[in-house]
């Protein structure tokens, strides 16, 4: 299952860059914590954003709370996305997007089931990928399109834009964000001359550093911060013979984390195509969620562990994602999909390495892009 970086903005009059990007995940996908210590806690509540199709074809923003459909975040008239979840004493907080009549996608925040802000004017295809919550203040990652047509890598603070993170000249994402003290990072992918993405971050508004060379395309997906260290999850795209740059040649990649300045990490062979689509850090240790495929070309639900594989959490004989991890305590959540024999993604927990009840039918689509406990 391939899909182009940040997902059809625009339903339908929008002729986008074809971005060389094979993003399994759409999410952006960011995971996480307002302490990175190691406490033993009991969870009490676990959230679970995503969506499932109705039966009209039109996506519903939906947001779980142990197991249950919490609320229902759009009204389906029109296609509605959830990509992240957070939350903060006792408010929940929904990053995502919904279409508009005119067929473009509005950056949607929803707060405790409910609209709470419309973060672009409808008039160009948006999205908000990531939320964070931290002293009052409301973050929200994602990409705002420019009058020449190119996304734009875009903070919004409090409902407002904070940082254009980017010129515009290239297409450009941003996809996570996460606040430590006075800091706020945020992670993502900018195009080069090359035509190829570069996984970048970002500090306060600012680029802070280049963690690809830009010489084969580049996801990012997922941020963490603990201390002085900073976490950055995704994937590096290139095709089966290197000596190819042609579109038809079967692609392969490596699921990377990246930390700090330093080499990156590579939790696959690349020998298949593979991805970290989520990141969390608990006790020194750092998980990772995400795909690789097998000898089958499915993609095995993967999770890693202080950059070895911990468990494959599907059985690949069906195509299957992980899109967020968090851990709590002593437990291990991941948020994902697996199809079905109808030929259906069905959002799907997993707690521990156990799929917990399905979080859709499996009667239309359903995706699970984002995970949090408390």
């Amino acid at each position: 299952m391939q899909r182009q970086s940040i997902i059809q903005l625009k339903q339908s009059k929008a002729k986008w860059p074809k971005a060389k990007l094979q993003r399994i995940a759409i999410s952006a996908i960011s995971l996480f914590s307002l302490a990175s210590s190691c406490p033993t806690k009991n969870t009490e509540n676990v959230y679970v954003a995503g969506y499932v199709n109705n039966s009209q074809g039109k996506g519903v923003a939906t947001l779980w709370r142990n197991g249950r459909v919490y609320a229902r975040l759009s009204d389906g008239e029109y296609d509605g996305r959830a990509h992240c979840v957070f939350v903060c004493g006792k408010d929940v907080y929904v990053a995502g997007r919904e279409s508009n009549a005119q067929g473009y996608f509005v950056a949607m925040l929803w707060k405790n089931g409910k609209p709470h802000q419309h973060l672009s004017d409808g008039r160009q295809p948006a999205v908000a990928q990531c939320v964070y919550v931290s002293d009052c203040d409301v973050y929200v990652a994602g990409a705002e399109t420019n009058a020449q047509g190119c996304l734009v890598a875009t903070l919004w603070k409090n409902g407002e834009v904070h940082s254009r993170l980017a010129d515009g000249k290239y297409h450009s994402e941003a996809n996570a964000v996460f606040v430590s003290g006075t800091d706020v990072y945020v992670a993502g992918i900018e195009g080069n001359a090359k035509g190829n993405t570069v996984a970048t971050l970002w500090k306060n508004g600012s680029l802070h550093r280049r963690l690809s060379d830009g010489e084969w395309p580049t996801n990012v997906f997922s941020l963490f911060v603990v201390g002085n260290d900073v976490y950055v999850a995704g994937g590096e795209i290139y095709p089966a013979n290197e000596d190819e740059h042609d579109d038809g040649a079967t692609q392969r990649g490596t699921a990377i984390i990246w930390k700090n300045s330093d080499a990156p990490i590579r939790l696959s062979d690349g020998k298949h195509m593979a991805c970290a689509n989520s990141v969390f850090v608990s006790c020194a240790e750092v998980y990772a969620a995400g795909y690789e495929y097998n000898e089958d070309n499915f993609g095995l639900v993967t999770l890693w562990k202080n950059g070895k594989v911990s468990m494959r959490l599907s059985d690949g004989k069906q195509w299957a994602s992980a899109y967020s991890v968090y851990v709590s305590g002593n437990d291990v959540y991941v948020a994902g999909h697996v199809y079905n024999s109808k030929g259906m993604p069905v959002a799907t927990l997993w707690k521990n390495g156990i799929a917990q009840p399905s979080l859709s039918n499996g009667e239309y689509i359903g995706y699970a892009h984002s995970v949090f406990a408390e």
